[in-house]
């Protein structure tokens, strides 16, 4: 009797190691957050989510799928790192908002499982069909339980991000004090006069100017066009400076206009007569931004001025020669009044960001970058891109 319950056990222990090969399961840890453990195939889900977006937008524009996980971000790191890294945290924030919702007792309704269902079918349809995404459950490892198990855990992670925001308040009105206080303190103000350290290259060509003038009057478009011959004409007579030439003379042009700056010449007369910068015309006011939107040695060199200062010295970018002059900025600026709407929801965004740094820093996390490393995107499905 014995013999036989111990080959029970065996077949069953054999049948269950089938069936879960079946499944698809791929029962590799990759992480745990606050006690909870994260498998490596739930992780490959999110990176198949992000790289869907990327895959999309590039095919769209005729670039091969294929080829895009190599390419440079920055420095060290490759669009296929940035994925990874991005679906990481993603996957990580959604497990911790998942274990505050015991915490606040939010539950999912019938009507969140279906939009996780919905989302379902958005992912198979971009994945060309029903039978693509079966083909990328066994790729992943995965299956679609799994796959409805974690979008709802999704749809879960953004009830919890509403309430914590309803719950400071944010989700009702912002109040207009705070919205504009941070505005103040994470914006920044300037106009500058640009000139450019390379040769600007023409945005029309003669044949363009053509057409375009053979729509106006016939008399006044012959003497546009002759005009044009004329000037085209002169600028072929006139010998072509290297590109270390024309450098030189861009920053000798750029250091004249400073001196006469420094004489107490008017800043803006200099600006509208002087400066390359083709953004001029839309923003004759100056420009308004915030950290990491401008090339780093313009907000390096605006964050050290005060408001009505401008660079002693000329500024050096891509772009050619700068000379920046840093403007007050306030919550009655038009800028502010006119964008106010967009200035609430990124201080939400901003509020939001704090209340999550906070969650994830007290948050117990543990990855395994051994397994996250190993993990290649380049060979994961992307549609019939692959």
């Amino acid at each position: 009797m014995k013999k036989k319950i111990v080959s029970i056990i065996a077949v069953f222990a054999i049948l269950t190691g089938i069936l879960s090969g079946c499944m698809g399961i791929d029962v590799t840890k990759i992480a745990t957050v606050n006690g909870k453990e994260i498998l490596k195939s739930e992780y490959i889900f999110y990176c198949e989510q992000m790289g869907l977006n990327y895959a999309s937008y590039y095919a769209a524009n005729g670039m091969s799928v294929n080829d895009l996980w190599g390419q440079q971000m920055s420095e060290d790191q490759t669009l296929g790192d940035y994925i990874k890294a991005s679906a990481m945290d993603a996957m990580k924030e959604d497990y911790v908002l998942c274990a505050k919702a015991e915490e606040l007792g939010i539950t999912l309704t019938a009507e969140d499982k279906n939009q996780a269902t919905e989302q379902k079918r958005a992912i198979m349809s971009a994945l060309g069909g029903a039978s693509q995404y079966n083909t990328f459950l066994d790729k992943a490892d995965l299956t679609d339980d799994k796959v409805i198990e974690i979008l709802q855990n999704q749809v879960l992670a953004d009830k919890v991000k509403e309430a914590l925001l309803a719950s400071d308040g944010e989700e009702e009105e912002a109040d207009k004090d705070a919205v504009a206080e941070y505005y103040e303190s994470n914006y920044y103000k300037a106009k500058h006069i640009l000139i450019m350290s390379t040769p600007q290259e023409a945005t029309t060509t003669p044949d363009e100017l053509e057409e375009t003038e053979a729509t106006e009057d016939q008399e006044e478009a012959e003497v546009s066009e002759d005009q044009e011959k004329a000037e085209v004409s002169e600028a072929q007579e006139k010998p072509q400076m290297t590109e270390e030439e024309y450098k030189e003379d861009a920053k000798k042009r750029a250091q004249a206009i400073l001196d006469q700056l420094n004489g107490g010449a008017d800043f803006d007369k200099l600006m509208n007569e002087n400066s390359e910068d083709t953004g001029l015309e839309t923003n004759p006011d100056g420009y308004v931004f915030t950290d990491g939107t401008m090339v780093s040695v313009f907000e390096d060199a605006v964050k050290e001025l005060k408001p009505g200062e401008y660079t002693k010295e000329l500024v050096e970018s891509d772009y050619g020669y700068h000379i920046i002059k840093r403007l007050e900025l306030t919550r009655d600026d038009e800028d502010f009044t006119e964008n106010y709407d967009q200035y609430v929801e990124r201080y939400k965004a901003h509020i939001w960001d704090d209340m999550l740094k906070g969650l994830m820093d007290s948050a117990n996390i543990w990855i395994d970058t051994n397994v996250q490393s190993k993990v290649d995107i380049s060979k994961l499905y992307w549609g019939s891109q692959n």
